[in-house]
């Protein structure tokens, strides 16, 4: 784990931003009122922003040929983009921030032990064992008492 601490810093990072992502998505969807509205509004100006730094050159511009050799199956992640954007919208003010996120998390951390275990998507396949057993145990439990009232 030493050996990859930085990167799971950034890692955490990247969740603490999520969490203030969704607040600032929630502030467009309660401008809107329209969740696909605010989803195409989030994704215009991610496309955007994208634009400006291929245009200044910060990333280099990919060989479109590249393109035919992406698998058909992998553009569905810009529907299932729509789908986490849209849920998140609509739960966000319900549930709130904290119990979102938990769940989330959750759903993500199940389905990832899942694709370890079987090697989906080209993962390495990293076999379940009785630590991340263990450790779903102690998710179910967080689960329970993210919820109670």
């Amino acid at each position: 784990m030493s050996s990859n601490i930085g990167l799971l810093g950034v890692a955490m990072l990247i969740g603490g931003i999520l969490v203030v992502q969704a607040g600032m998505n929630s502030k467009i969807q309660e401008t809107l009122n329209n969740p696909l509205a605010s989803v195409i509004l989030i994704t215009l100006t991610s496309t955007i922003v994208g634009l400006i730094l291929l245009a200044a050159k910060k990333f280099q511009i990919p060989d479109l040929q590249n393109i035919s050799k992406v698998p058909w199956w992998a553009y569905l992640t810009s529907l299932l983009g729509v789908a986490y954007l849209i849920a998140a919208l609509v739960l966000v003010k319900p549930l709130g921030n904290a119990q979102m996120f938990i769940f989330i998390v959750a759903g993500q951390i199940l389905v990832s032990l899942v694709a370890d275990h079987y090697g989906w998507f080209g993962f390495d396949v990293k076999p379940f064992n009785l630590n991340k057993g263990v450790s779903l145990g102690l998710l179910v439990a967080c689960l329970y008492f993210m919820q109670r009232k």
